[in-house]
C-alpha cells in the first residue's frame, strides 16, 4: 500500500518538536507566571512576526491582553516552551508583560475563575 503512510498516523503534516520551536533552549528569558497577562504592543515589529504561533500570539493579545495558561492552551504547546516563546516576543518589543493591577491576588477565587473562563471559552481541542 505505497503512499499511505504509517498505519497509527492520523495527522499527515509535520510534527515540530517543542526544543525545535525553542531553539533547544529550556528557559524562559522573562519571568512570568501562569496567569500573568500579556499584551502586543502598537509596533511595527508586531507585523513582522514570522511563526504561526507568533502570529497566533499576537492576535490573542491585542486589546485586553491574555494569560500565559490561555496562551499555551490555544497553541496547544506546554507551558514551559510557550513561555520561552512569549520571552522572545517580549524580546523582539512585539508582547509586554501587563502589570498586575491593584490588589489583583492570583489565590483570589474570582481572579482564578476569570482565568477558568478563559480557558472555557476556548475551542475544544479533544477531537484534534
Amino acid at each position: 500500500m505505497a503512499g499511505e503512510g504509517p498505519a497509527w498516523s492520523t495527522d499527515p503534516g509535520p510534527v515540530v518538536r517543542p526544543y525545535a520551536l525553542t531553539r533547544g533552549r529550556t528557559r524562559p528569558a522573562h519571568a512570568m507566571r501562569m496567569h500573568s497577562r500579556l499584551l502586543t504592543l502598537p509596533s511595527p515589529a508586531a507585523r513582522q512576526v514570522v511563526t504561526p504561533e507568533a502570529r497566533r500570539v499576537v492576535q490573542l493579545c491585542r486589546g485586553h491582553g491574555c494569560a500565559v495558561a490561555e496562551i499555551a492552551a490555544t497553541l496547544g504547546r506546554p507551558v514551559h516552551v510557550t513561555k520561552i516563546l512569549l520571552s522572545d516576543l517580549i524580546d523582539s518589543n512585539v508582547l509586554m508583560i501587563q502589570p498586575a493591577e491593584d490588589g489583583a491576588d492570583p489565590t483570589d477565587p474570582n481572579f482564578l475563575g476569570e482565568i477558568l473562563a478563559g480557558l472555557r471559552r476556548l475551542p475544544d481541542r479533544a477531537g484534534t
